[in-house]
């Protein structure tokens, strides 16, 4: 109710502090009701983190910014830890197992898009030996590197047909020996590496 009553349909969020260290300056049980902006604008991330992370997420497929990505992983910790309120109040004992659950899906998150990027790269290594023997098969023939990637992007994995096209766009609309870095680059696999200098 009081949420509507102060036009925060779009969503708020509802903040309890626990005791002196916690944050709590009045020592009587008051919830706070944040609203009107998201918290990922509330999250500030150095330059660095944050082109790490832009970079990372887009190797990943991931369209989010970095601050949403780090938000929602907050977010997840707090819903379970707030959990750990009532459940200090029933046993002691529950109240920190879920507290350390919240710490432990934190962490989980935060590393989430690091295990896509983990198992996206072992999809596109498993393709790589039939790629390089395609390519020694065009190669043959006489067909240039552009050829040869065309010729192998629609029999494999999504996973690397997506980066073949970019890269494929990327030695049409430039030079083929940049494209080919970019390729390595956002894989990150050194069997990538020695497949790009071997075109």
């Amino acid at each position: 109710k009081i949420a509507r009553a102060e036009g925060l349909d779009k969503g708020y969020r509802v903040i309890n502090n626990c005791g002196e260290d916690g944050g709590q300056t009045v020592m009587h049980l008051h919830y706070h009701l944040i609203g009107g902006t998201k918290l990922s604008e509330k999250i500030k991330l150095n330059e660095y983190k944050k082109a790490q992370l832009e970079a990372d997420l887009r190797t990943a497929g991931m369209d989010i910014s970095p601050e949403l990505y780090v938000s929602n992983a907050i977010v997840k910790a707090v819903a379970i830890g707030l959990l750990a309120i009532p459940a200090f109040l029933i046993v002691k004992i529950l109240g920190l197992v879920i507290v350390f659950i919240a710490i432990v899906v934190y962490f989980s998150e935060s590393k989430k898009v690091t295990k896509m990027i983990a198992a996206k790269r072992k999809k596109i290594e498993y393709e790589l030996p039939r790629l390089v023997g395609s390519i020694e098969k065009t190669m043959k023939h006489q067909k240039g590197a552009i050829y040869a990637l065309e010729a192998f992007k629609d029999t494999t994995c999504p996973e690397l047909k997506e980066e073949l096209g970019i890269t494929i766009a990327d030695m049409r609309s430039g030079n083929e020996e940049v494209a080919l870095t970019r390729l390595e680059s956002r894989v990150g696999s050194t069997m990538m590496s020695d497949v790009t200098r071997g075109l």
